[in-house]
């Protein structure tokens, strides 16, 4: 789901209104992206840590099916705040066209090994339990970290070419 809100949050139909963000002056550009993304995020992410957890818990045992949901989401936020390193528009600033897809496609492939590390990081949370709360809580730490890093960097880069376009 994180790579379906990086990929898709710069792009709208709509894409013309996005001359807003230039006139109207802004302090930090990151914070507009952030608010984008938490709107998004709550709009699929949670429903989506929901259900999963109504799947789960009518198999599973309640506790366990809320720890898998709890990491599901952390995880969520933790990739997410990576790939965020990877933005250069403003949220709905950009026409979908063709070709486009493919290229951010792969992407995103190329970016699986980072997927394997969050994958490696929830076995390991799950084979030592007593690790689990302590590595959430640190996971939870670093992606607040980076996503205030990546709100500047987000900010410097639309600002440096706010008037080259």
């Amino acid at each position: 789901a994180a790579f379906l809100i990086v990929q898709l949050i710069i792009f709208s139909d709509h894409w013309q209104a996005a001359w807003i963000f230039y006139t109207v002056p802004v302090q930090n550009y990151g914070k507009i992206y952030l608010g984008a993304a938490k709107a998004l995020s709550v709009s699929y992410a949670v429903p989506l840590a929901a259900v999963l957890l109504l799947a789960l818990s009518w198999k599973i045992p309640f506790a366990h099916a809320l720890g898998i949901a709890t990491i599901s989401m952390v995880n969520f936020i933790a990739l997410f705040s990576f790939l965020m390193w990877f933005v250069r528009d403003l949220p709905l600033s950009r026409k979908r066209e063709r070709g486009q897809a493919a290229f951010q496609t792969i992407v995103w492939i190329l970016l699986v090994p980072v997927m394997a590390l969050f994958g490696a990081l929830e076995y390991f949370l799950f084979r030592f339990p007593k690790f689990l709360l302590p590595g959430l809580i640190l996971l939870l730490l670093f992606a607040l970290l980076n996503i205030r890093m990546t709100a500047r960097a987000i900010d410097r880069r639309i600002r440096n070419r706010e008037f080259a376009v």
